[in-house]
């Protein structure tokens, strides 16, 4: 079998692993993640406001969709915030 013949044999993936226990098959409840607290708000909203004042002056189309974005995030972050308190 010639060299080329044999890298081609051998690039195939390997099968995929199998579960090997029960709660592998199913994914993680999430009923958690669904409840924001104070200080994961907060966070997100010291990242979106830090992100702000990086971008500062936007230049491009990309920079300008993520002002936009992030504008919007910080009034709903700060209007659910608002709401727990």
């Amino acid at each position: 079998m010639g060299e080329s013949q044999q890298l081609v044999q051998d690039s195939t993936p390997p099968p995929r692993p199998q579960p090997q226990h029960e709660t592998d098959k199913h994914p993680p409840k999430t009923e958690n993640w669904n409840k924001p607290t104070l200080s994961g708000l907060e966070a997100d909203l010291s990242y979106f406001t830090a992100r702000l004042e990086f971008i500062k002056d936007p230049v491009t189309i990309n920079q300008r969709m993520q002002v936009n974005i992030f504008n919007a995030l910080v009034k709903y972050t700060t209007k659910i915030l608002n709401n727990l308190r």
